[in-house]
């Protein structure tokens, strides 16, 4: 009977131990889920960012550069319609590096963000300036 108790116990602790290591490593998980979330909104962050920034604005400089072309061209029509197309071809690209970065970061992902935020956390908002 004690041999009986006695290895029901080490059972027991053993359980316990299980039991407390799944606890610690199903913390670890999410932890580490957390931060490739993280890690992956930071990366389509960028991205947006830098389609925005360079691309987009090689795309606003094209479209200038049109209605010079345009303006330059008005007594040659066919000079005039081959703007135009370069003109809408601009334009669609503009709407689309528009449509993909609001796609890899919705600027609503920001505000979501700020209102689960646990208390005591700091992160850095969009315009510098550190919230706690």
């Amino acid at each position: 009977m004690w041999i009986l108790s006695k290895h029901a116990r080490q059972i027991a602790l053993a359980q316990a131990e299980l039991e407390s290591l799944i606890v610690h490593r199903t913390a670890e998980l999410q932890n580490l889920s957390q931060r490739l979330l993280q890690v992956q909104d930071e990366e389509r962050r960028k991205i947006a960012r830098d389609l925005h920034d360079t691309t987009g604005q090689t795309l606003a400089a094209l479209k200038m550069s049109i209605s010079y072309l345009q303006e330059s061209c008005k007594q040659n029509s066919a000079a005039l319609a081959a703007a135009s197309d370069i003109e809408q071809l601009a334009d669609q690209a503009i709407e689309e590096i528009r449509t993909t970065t609001y796609l890899l970061h919705p600027p609503l992902l920001d505000e979501v963000a700020l209102l689960v935020l646990p208390s005591g956390t700091s992160t850095d908002s969009p315009s510098g300036v550190e919230l706690k």
